[in-house]
């Protein structure tokens, strides 16, 4: 040890300077090279995961629009009143022709649950011998035909939904030689289960559209079902449909299969079965179906950038260390002779101040680096000489200090007040002199007590340190008059402060004036009773007046007495009048709750084709021509909702369109913007009523024809929440009205 000591302070200051640079260098570099590697490696799996993710993504939308399909079709066809095979067979061929991606769409009905006829149509055409409507409309073999469909008393297409009353989607299997899904919803009748509505979907081009993706360079991918079947391959195109990864004999397949079956999302590094490399293999379940889509990607290449990375790091940190250590060299080298010249200079000044001289100073002509030690020492000495100033000019500051903290508490609109150990008022605000009416100079050094009002002198609200609690704050909620002679709502906080030396010196007290927001919590209690009266009214109103509706059905059927009869169908109109006022009531509650929708890229003349073959038996019954002047297509943006604001339009004109009567339904360009008009020849709307005619409950007289007021207004609130126009004009080709709304054309069509 003493011969370390004895070693000059020169070499000691090189030897260490150099090793700890060294040292301090080969960590740090360490440490930056895994940093850096680590982060990398972490974006790269990152972002398979989420290309994963964005591609499952996309196949699970692909999946919810087809399960659409058979949804609406078996809402069409639970509502169908005036049941027709041929219609049927027309709208099926119809959703066909419009889907090229879907293989086959189909009903298929319990026996003599569609019409009561089965019994006419054995072995007809799309019939087997049981006569059950089960048309199953196909292009298997390319063209489009009409089959009866198979094996509906076994197979889980007609079997599971009718068991599970719910929509399916099958597991994949082979029907013809082709590899396809089914989606499927269930029908049903006054809660009764009738039938099945569905449709078929080749797997074919999943499989050509999943073997297009080629992530990294030879990374490839595929999708497979619950039980780890594969549904696609890039490659192995025989392994569809036979091959599931349990069947190729790796350990972590059957961890992904496993995985799968429980819709868990993951990945795990393993050989890839068909090539051996060591890979990366990602996978995602696809929310609606039994599928997970798979992302196999050669663990090298997804890695690449983060080797070279690394290889370009440790080069640099090389040089790094071996030219910090140069500059350690040369600046110890330097360092040491500035240290020797300041601690000869220091002891010169320890011998001036140890004989009393206190103006000797610290000669600073120094090196730079060096040049902050003489100056703080000089500035020490200065200090000693300067501390009866400096003292002074604290009291000053202090001054200044508690003028400004007064001058911030007068800038705040709420009343602030503090007091001292002994509740006496030190001072405050020019808000709380304002809202307690007091001049802050009469009552500083007067105790709270006296100045606050006297309910608000109770034990509850004592203002003494010892009456708070341990944390130090008080809050509580009461009333304070103000000097508007109202009473307000108020929120009074109080604390402790301490001093610098952590006592408690007293209590800080602010008010704040919350009488608005009382207020606005009340409204919100509103606005929560009325959503609940709507959900009463729509669900435990609507319910006993269906059944009303329905034993009112049922007795008119068994009565003969024609009085009675009568007074039954008064009933059942009456019942009918109230379920369809519920219902408009609650839509139109729902509508107004409703801030925003989303427009989408839609065919509003397919729409309004839709909504004229709902209203078909009507129209026939009434023998009404229809003038129907639109073209095949017109994209527009708009939210599906906007199929309602037709079907009441067209439901108003039929309702005061006379018998044998004519309207004309038309869309017309007008440059930006679809126009929408529904002509009648009816009796028309006055001029002085067409003004509220969109308002709530508002209704023309129009004798016996039934109507809520409720149709119009939700017509106007869908407009509104399009940012679209709508209105009602005189029908300039004779009696009657023409409604119209406009809608702005998608891009196409601009």
């Amino acid at each position: 040890m003493r011969q370390l000591l004895d070693v000059p302070l020169r070499k000691k200051l090189i030897v260490y300077i150099v090793i700890s640079i060294v040292l301090i260098m080969t960590v740090t570099t360490t440490v930056i090279v895994s940093t850096v590697t680590s982060r990398e490696e972490s974006i790269a799996y990152k972002q398979s995961v989420e290309m994963t993710e964005k591609f499952a993504s996309q196949f699970n939308a692909d999946m919810r629009e087809n399960a659409a399909i058979p949804h609406v079709l078996a809402g069409t066809m639970s509502a169908y009143e005036n049941p027709s095979r041929e219609k049927t067979n027309l709208i099926l061929k119809k959703i066909l022709e419009d889907h090229p991606d879907i293989l086959a769409v189909f009903v298929a009905y319990e026996p003599d649950a569609f019409d009561g006829k089965d019994h006419k149509y054995i072995n007809s055409e799309g019939h087997d011998s049981t006569g059950r409507f089960i048309p199953y409309w196909n292009r298997i073999d390319g063209d489009i035909k009409l089959e009866p469909l198979v094996d509906y008393e076994t197979e889980d297409y007609y079997q599971a939904p009718k068991r599970l009353e719910q929509s399916i989607i099958t597991d994949a299997y082979y029907y013809e030689g082709v590899f396809i899904v089914s989606f499927v919803s269930p029908i049903f009748k006054n809660g009764d289960f009738v039938g099945v509505a569905g449709i078929d979907v080749s797997l074919r081009y999943i499989d050509e559209v999943v073997s297009d993706i080629k992530p990294f360079n030879s990374g490839y991918a595929l999708m497979t079902d619950s039980r780890g079947t594969l549904l696609t391959h890039p490659v192995n195109k025989e392994w569809i449909g036979n091959i599931s990864l349990c069947d190729l004999e790796n350990e972590k397949c059957l961890e992904i299969a496993e995985d799968i079956h429980t819709g868990k999302s993951g990945y795990v590094v393993s050989k890839d079965p068909v090539n051996q490399m060591d890979s990366i293999i990602f996978y995602e379940p696809i929310q609606t179906g039994n599928f997970s889509f798979i992302l196999v990607v050669p663990k090298d290449e997804m890695l690449a950038g983060v080797d070279e990375i690394k290889r370009e790091l440790i080069k640099i940190s090389l040089i790094a260390i071996v030219f910090m250590g140069m500059i350690a060299y040369m600046t110890a080298d330097s360092v040491a002779g500035s240290i020797n010249r300041i601690v000869t200079d220091f002891k010169r000044i320890s011998d001036d101040v140890l004989k009393g001289n206190l103006s000797a100073r610290a000669d600073t002509d120094v090196d730079i680096d060096f040049y902050e030690i003489p100056r703080g020492l000089n500035e020490i000495l200065n200090t000693l000489q300067e501390y009866s100033q400096d003292l002074e000019k604290s009291n000053a500051l202090k001054d200044e200090s508690l003028h400004f903290l007064q001058e911030v508490m007068d800038a705040i609109p709420a009343p602030i007040y503090y007091t001292s150990r002994e509740n006496l008022l030190l001072g405050c605000n020019t808000e709380f002199e304002k809202v307690m009416s007091v001049d802050r100079e009469e009552i500083i050094g007067e105790a709270v007590n006296e100045i606050f009002p006297e309910h608000l002198n109770t034990e509850k609200y004592e203002n003494n340190i010892s009456a708070l609690p341990e944390d130090g704050i008080h809050k509580f909620e009461s009333t304070l008059r103000y000097p508007d002679g109202l009473n307000h709502n108020v929120i009074i906080s109080k604390s402790i402060f301490e001093s610098n030396t952590g006592k408690h010196d007293g209590v800080v007290g602010v008010i704040v004036d919350v009488s608005d927001k009382k207020m606005a919590e009340e409204l919100r209690h509103s606005n929560e009773l009325k959503d609940l009266f709507i959900d009463i009214m729509h669900h435990d109103l609507l319910n006993p007046t269906t059944v009303i509706k329905g034993l009112t059905e049922f007795l008119q059927e068994k009565e003969t007495d024609e009085e009675k009869a009568h007074t039954l169908s008064m009933i059942e109109h009456n019942s009918e009048k109230l379920i369809t006022m519920i219902e408009l009531a609650a839509k139109i509650a729902k509508l107004e709750d409703t801030k925003q929708i989303e427009l989408e890229y839609t065919n509003i003349c397919s729409i309004m084709r839709n909504v004229l073959q709902s209203y078909a038996d009507q129209i026939d019954e009434n023998e009404i021509e229809i003038d129907l002047r639109i073209p095949n297509k017109c994209y527009a943006m708009s939210n599906p909702i906007i199929e309602d604001v037709f079907s009441n339009l067209l439901s108003n004109a039929i309702k005061y369109s006379p018998e044998k009567g004519k309207i004309i339904i038309d869309i017309s360009d007008e440059e930006k913007r679809w126009k929408i008009k529904i002509t009648d020849f009816g009796k028309g709307i006055p001029d002085e009523a067409k003004k509220d005619i969109f308002n709530r409950f508002t209704r023309v007289e129009k004798g016996s024809v039934k109507g809520s007021g409720l149709g119009l207004a939700i017509v106007k609130r869908i407009m509104d929440l399009h940012g679209e126009e709508g209105g009602v004009e005189d029908n300039p080709e004779g009696p009657g009205c023409v409604f119209w709304i406009t809608l702005k054309k998608a891009e196409d069509d601009n």
